[in-house]
């Protein structure tokens, strides 16, 4: 036991339970366990541990809608759409500040509130989407999960235009108050 590692464990896991690698997670005395590489007693897992498994299993549905067939596949997309779900629910959020740009540069109400208004949600998008990327960034998808790839590219670069149109609308901020 000694010798097995947190990635060995969660093949064994997988076996059982029948949640991808992908989702799943490790909950060992209320802390996650995310080092793959690390020996169990490292991370405290001895010999009558308690080991939460989360994650959500796939069904055959889920998996027909793959080009591999491969339930792991499922894991990925599982994953890459949470993400966007975020990113998904910050595009209201988008067009209210491009909005709010509009009416600070074409004068209808561009006080010294609404300019720091529109500065600081503009911040706080930059950041939700800077996020959103580099979550997409972690999700390191197997060459063969074509399916799953598409999706996380196509995640990224729409979160990479969301963030131009953001950084544009904020240089158009600051150009008019220079």
């Amino acid at each position: 036991m000694n010798q097995l590692t947190v990635a060995d464990l969660k093949e064994r896991c997988k076996r059982i339970t029948g949640v991808p690698l992908a989702t799943m997670n490790l909950k060992v005395s209320g802390a996650n366990i995310k080092d793959d590489t690390a020996t169990l007693p490292s991370v405290g897992i001895y010999r009558g541990s308690v080991v939460y498994v989360f994650g959500e299993k796939t069904n055959m549905e889920q998996t027909k809608l793959t080009v591999s067939g491969n339930p792991e596949e499922v894991g990925y997309m599982t994953r890459v759409s949470k993400i966007m779900e975020k990113v998904n629910s910050s595009k209201n959020k988008i067009e209210e500040f491009d909005m709010m740009v509009i009416c600070i540069l074409q004068n209808v109400d561009s006080g010294e509130q609404k300019r720091k208004e529109a500065e600081t949600l503009g911040i706080y998008l930059y950041e939700i989407l800077m996020q959103a990327l580099i979550a997409l960034d972690g999700v390191n998808c197997p060459f063969e999960f074509q399916t799953a790839r598409a999706n996380r590219k196509k995640g990224v670069k729409e979160c990479q235009e969301l963030m131009d149109r953001i950084e544009k609308s904020r240089e158009a901020l600051k150009a008019y108050y220079n």
